[in-house]
């Protein structure tokens, strides 16, 4: 899953040879650079299945750094995530 960030929109990209490609544009609050990020869709769907909050903070300082996701309500807990090589 490939994420390309810019102010106030984040696009994210998935594409399977077997099946195809698909894309969504997400509205956000982002400051800095434009950069473009990849993760593996399973280690952050592990994540996104296991919160029920409605809004989550994915916190991202590069392209090659962890990614950083929690809750926005709570900070009981963080979930780290790799990124992988685009």
């Amino acid at each position: 899953m490939r994420l390309d960030i810019s102010k106030d929109r984040m696009m994210l990209r998935a594409i399977t040879p077997e099946v195809g490609e698909a894309k969504e544009e997400l509205d956000l609050t982002y400051q800095g650079e434009d950069f473009s990020i990849a993760f593996n869709p399973d280690y952050m769907l592990d994540f996104l299945k296991n919160e029920d909050s409605k809004e989550i903070c994915l916190e991202l300082t590069d392209s090659l750094s962890p990614g950083l996701l929690r809750p926005v309500s709570e900070e009981k807990y963080i979930y780290v995530i790799m990124p992988m090589k685009l």
